[in-house]
């Protein structure tokens, strides 16, 4: 295109003047611009190259325009709800429920899932990225810090967001975490390398990302933030791999384990099946140490400690796959799960399986589950303790009932009047923390696992029979259908740890009290070993096998906000006798695993009397009969039943008689449920008088109507299934050698 000369010498000053700054400065200028009125715009882009790093400039800029805040809870009418179906070793964004109890404070696992979005809609461009001018050649590789390498005076942009009504950047990779702002569609990124996060639409995988025209490339590059990779779309030819943090290393930390240090330790302390996920871990956080504990206890038996009902339990609105059908939990007969802690069943060993491996939570975000617990002053701070208040209704800032102007703990007393606590919440935390040894960092994440951002009645003193009362860990309250009053019970009785807990400091200290112990100075430190007691398989905190990776994920999301995911943290990490060779894969299925049968059809009585329960039965047959019809009718009409008599499958209605009456005759019939593989095999031994008779009864069928010698049952009038016409639509015969004719009384 034409340009006239003055336009053209503008443009070459800029590009000059930027040259020098860039060479000075050893920063990448993202986009710089010179506006004409005779034309729209020029730009000019630079590519990253560092030369020696400038700590003047060595900083991340967030870019803060779209009216974002810190509050998870807030986002009414924002399109970025995080989906109750994501499995929380992906999701678990802490407590739903100001009123739940310990056991039901995980983002459950829904049978029904809603729709994951960080955006208002989902664009249909192709995941094979733009074919925008600045894409990247395809030669080009990624870096071992997973970030795409450019030649100089390239553009560093590799991607885009694909999101048409736009993608929110966060502090971190979860939905929950801070909403650095909405980000239309079409603004380029640098994604510097993915990690695991929040599942969007079933999408675990986040990118790390710098974007225009608000993020500041540095050396080394830090994201100005993450976005879900189900709404980015990477130029064609780009790859990028895992995100490598390389911040700075913590003040006064000892040197990482090289590689080869750290392999040893591996071959040393851990089977092979762990290594891959620490090793990954050790790249990106290598001030991280991680310590094996040896259990006494072979792998299958601490999953038979752990299976009966309420030792582990899921929420009952959990896919099937994840609950137990055993008769504590479950009834057949209704097709119910039995409550059996204010909304919580039983756990079914798949899921506890599969929750109980250490090695499906070896990620940056779940591996806090294995968090030593224990308080450490050097990293653990005031200023810390704040940051991790933030967004909570124990914030200062935050306006809530609970504090003042000045930040100080308001509360009310036993008579409703208001008193003031010469103390932040802060301050209280800290107090707890050195008093009991234990993390504030871990006590404030429990707080609000517990009670929620916003504050259950544990925490605010109106409960009609204990006001005046708090209890901000919700101890005493995993169980019952009044967890929150039983609660509030434990905490006005009795003169042990600070009780009664008339105040919110006594309930805070006194409760990290009770905490630490009971259970961290007990030897369960970590959030895994306070849901599963190995020692004794009793003294657990928690029901709810998500809730150690629910809580996981509200800690790592603390310490991102507090900017301390590189602290030298301790992760001690259980090891089992004779663990499979690989982790328990997660049950996703909602198919049904009732293989019950309700009634069995046959042509003499059955001894004893069916019950769905006993599973083997005698039919004794006193004439010579050439075959016999035993038909099962299952509980579920999506389950199935396949008869063998003496190991040969046969026809449920034309089950031969052997030739003699000495042969002897076995039929299994066997439930096959919805899930097919889940099956339940009921056996009759037919004690015969060898063929050569008749069949003794019509092969008749029917998922309404039982049968017994001869005896139909079922005929409720209140359902009409005593009116003829519908006992001849719902009875069926299977042979067409029969027909069936309904006489009245007079024939």
């Amino acid at each position: 295109m034409s340009c006239n000369p003055s336009i053209k010498t503008r443009i070459c000053v800029v590009f000059i003047t930027l040259l020098l700054a860039f060479s000075f400065f050893g920063q990448v200028v993202l986009s710089a611009s010179t506006v004409d009125p005779n034309i729209e715009q020029a730009i000019i882009d630079f590519a990253y190259h560092s030369g020696t790093s400038n700590s003047d400039i060595n900083t991340k800029t967030i870019g803060t325009d779209q009216g974002q805040t810190a509050l998870d809870d807030t986002n009414s009418g924002n399109p970025d709800h995080s989906s109750n179906d994501a499995d929380p070793s992906l999701t678990d964004s802490g407590s739903t429920d100001p009123e739940a109890t310990s056991s039901e404070q995980t983002a459950t696992e829904q049978s029904t899932s809603g729709t994951d979005t960080e955006t208002s809609g989902k664009s249909s461009d192709s995941t094979t990225g733009s074919t925008d001018s600045e894409t990247l050649p395809e030669s080009t590789t990624a870096p071992d810090r997973g970030m795409q390498i450019m030649s100089p005076m390239s553009s560093p942009w590799n991607a885009t967001v694909s999101a048409t009504a736009g993608l929110r950047l966060r502090a971190l990779p979860t939905t929950s975490s801070i909403n650095l702002g909405l980000k239309s569609h079409g603004t380029k990124l640098l994604v510097l390398g993915y990690v695991d996060g929040t599942a969007v639409n079933g999408n675990t995988r986040w990118y790390a990302v710098i974007t225009e025209p608000t993020g500041v490339i540095t050396d080394p590059p830090r994201p100005e933030g993450y976005m879900s990779a189900e709404y980015v779309s990477l130029y064609a030819g780009v790859t990028v791999g895992p995100y490598v943090d390389q911040s700075d290393p913590p003040p006064g930390a000892d040197d990482p384990l090289s590689d080869s240090e750290f392999q040893a330790m591996l071959d040393r302390d851990f089977p092979v099946s762990y290594h891959a996920g620490l090793k990954a871990l050790h790249k990106s956080y290598p001030y991280w140490t991680f310590t094996a504990k040896n259990i006494n206890h072979d792998w299958n038996y601490v999953i038979s400690k752990e299976s009966p009902g309420k030792t582990s339990m899921v929420s009952r609105s959990s896919v099937t796959s994840l609950k137990s059908y055993a008769a504590d939990s479950y009834d057949y007969a209704t097709n119910t799960w039995k409550s059996l802690d204010a909304g919580f069943t039983g756990a079914s060993e798949e899921a506890i399986r599969y929750y109980m491996d250490p090695r499906n939570f070896l990620n940056g975000t779940h591996i806090f589950q294995f968090e030593n617990l224990g308080y450490d002053s050097s990293f653990q701070t005031m200023a810390g303790i704040e940051r991790a208040l933030q967004g909570t209704f124990m914030d200062p800032a935050s306006g809530s009932q609970h504090v003042n102007s000045q930040g100080k703990i308001v509360y009310l007393d036993s008579a409703g009047k208001q008193k003031t606590i010469n103390k932040t919440y802060a301050q209280v935390f800290m107090e707890a923390a050195q008093i009991s040894g234990t993390s504030p960092y871990f006590l404030v994440s429990r707080v609000v696992q517990e009670v929620g951002r916003s504050g259950s009645a544990s925490v605010k003193g109106v409960h009609a029979t204990y006001p005046g009362i708090y209890n901000y860990y919700n101890i005493g309250a995993s169980s019952g259908t009044s967890p929150i009053t039983n609660g509030l019970k434990y905490a006005s009785s009795g003169t042990t740890y600070q009780r009664p807990w008339n105040n919110p400091e006594k309930a805070i200290v006194g409760g990290a009290l009770w905490i630490a112990n009971g259970y961290i100075n007990a030897g369960q430190d970590t959030l895994y070993f306070q849901k599963y007691d190995l020692v004794g398989f009793w003294h657990q905190y928690m029901s709810n096998i998500m809730a150690p990776p629910s809580e996981a994920s509200s800690v790592q999301n603390t310490y991102y906000n507090m900017g301390a995911i590189n602290l030298p943290f301790n992760f001690v990490i259980p090891v089992f006798k004779n663990m499979p060779a690989t982790a328990q894969a997660k049950p996703t299925d909602n198919l049904c695993r009732n293989n019950w049968l309700k009634s069995i059809t046959s042509p003499a009585a059955l001894q004893p009397a069916f019950k769905p329960e006993v599973y083997s039965y005698t039919l004794k047959l006193t004439a010579p009969v050439n075959s016999i019809s035993l038909t099962g009718i299952p509980y579920q009409s999506t389950s199935e039943v396949t008869v063998k008599a003496n190991g040969k499958t046969v026809p449920a209605n034309n089950i031969p008689i052997p030739a003699s009456s000495s042969s002897p005759l076995v039929v299994i019939l066997t439930v096959s449920a919805q899930k097919r593989d889940v099956q339940r095999q009921y056996t009759i031994t037919v004690e015969h008088k060898g063929s050569g008779g008749t069949v003794i009864a019509p092969p008749l069928q029917s998922s309404v109507y039982s049968f017994n010698t001869g005896i139909i049952s079922g005929l409720n009038p209140k359902k009409n299934q005593h009116l003829a016409e519908n006992i001849l639509r719902d009875l069926k015969l299977s042979s067409s050698s029969y027909q069936m004719r309904i006489k009245n009384s007079t024939g």
